[in-house]
């Protein structure tokens, strides 16, 4: 990567979306200063973290003529901050999906600048019962940010380094730790374009250092449709939390039933894992159906797992057989499954 030269801005590890805003506003440093500080920062520490596996080569392009558009008073939103994602809802190159993640299509009309590609647990962490978290063979091994090779947790491995060592303001991801995050309900977000395990269990939702980032980020909050239910284990915690987001103009909904959720708890993990497996391969099977470039010609999860098997650069770097795939058990369970509501 080229060197980049940025102007002095707030602590990268500690800025805020408010703050980058409110600095803006006032003129204390220009778009280009701030995608400019934070590809400086990437190029700084990503050699030992290697949270980034790809970085948008149009990040300063795309903002140079933006400062021109903003004045002192302009108000800056979402606008023209950048953010980082998932490799997992992006468009790799030579293997196009049919279409652009809902999410970051979502993002980008926000007015937000897309700074990189970060690494992902191979197959959402769901290659092998024993596999590495922050590993995959397009990536290799991303470590966390505060002990030296300290193993990250996963699978949205890269998008939480990231976010731990400044390297953005926010990212998308689906799991995590020692950073601040929001699940969204399961369907609020459109996944079109994302690869989940389950379509009927994972959703995208955004990342960031400080909560004060979080609801400033989250690129649905206009949306007409209903956050859902909030239950978690400590209620006190999700009174303030609900109150929180009410005023943010969330609608909360108390006293919800779920009929299924005592049924779903009752199950060992064995029948919740197998429930994985097919909608795994159910997710797979329909992905591969829906690319319009294919030089492989993977178009079931049997191709991509004889893939796997054979291809040198799928090998994980300490031993880990392949036949201790989850994925191994797919053959013998049934893909018919109703497509998700």
């Amino acid at each position: 990567m080229a060197g980049f030269v940025a102007a002095p801005l707030p602590s990268l590890a500690k800025i805020a979306i408010d703050d980058i805003g409110r600095g803006l506003g006032e003129n204390s440093f220009t778009v280009v200063d701030l995608v400019a500080a934070h590809l400086a920062r990437i190029e700084e520490v990503n050699g030992v973290f290697n949270a980034v596996i790809d970085v948008n080569p149009d990040a300063l392009t795309i903002v140079e003529g933006l400062d021109k558009e903003m004045s002192a008073a302009e108000e800056a939103n979402l606008h023209r901050r950048p953010y980082e994602h998932l490799v997992r809802v992006v468009r790799p190159p030579r293997f196009p999906p049919p279409a652009e993640a809902f999410v970051i299509t979502r993002l980008r009309r926000a007015g937000a600048i897309i700074l990189g590609k970060t690494n992902l647990s191979e197959f959402c962490d769901f290659r092998s019962t024993g596999a590495t978290n922050g590993w995959s063979p397009r990536g290799g091994q991303t470590y966390g940010a505060f002990v030296p090779g300290q193993a990250p947790e996963g699978s949205s491995s890269g998008s939480a380094v990231s976010m731990a060592l400044g390297l953005a303001p926010a990212s998308v991801g689906m799991e995590r730790n020692n950073i601040v995050g929001f699940r969204p309900t399961t369907d609020l977000v459109p996944r079109d374009g994302i690869i989940p395990v389950s379509d009927r269990l994972d959703t995208v939702g955004p990342m960031a250092r400080t909560w004060r980032t979080r609801p400033q980020w989250h690129p649905y909050g206009s949306s007409s449709q209903s956050h859902g239910v909030y239950q978690p284990h400590d209620y006190g915690k999700i009174r303030s939390g609900s109150k929180t987001l009410a005023s943010l103009g969330a609608t909360v909904v108390d006293n919800v039933e779920i009929p299924s959720q005592d049924e779903w708890d009752a199950w060992e993990l064995d029948e919740k894992m197998r429930t994985l497996i097919a909608e795994f391969k159910a997710s797979i099977n329909r992905w591969c159906q829906r690319l319009v470039v294919n030089p492989r010609n993977i178009t079931s999860l049997d191709d991509l797992i004889e893939f796997v098997r054979n291809d040198f650069r799928e090998a994980i770097p300490r031993e880990i057989s392949i036949d201790s795939l989850p994925l191994r058990h797919h053959r013998a369970l049934t893909t018919r499954l109703p497509k998700p509501p």
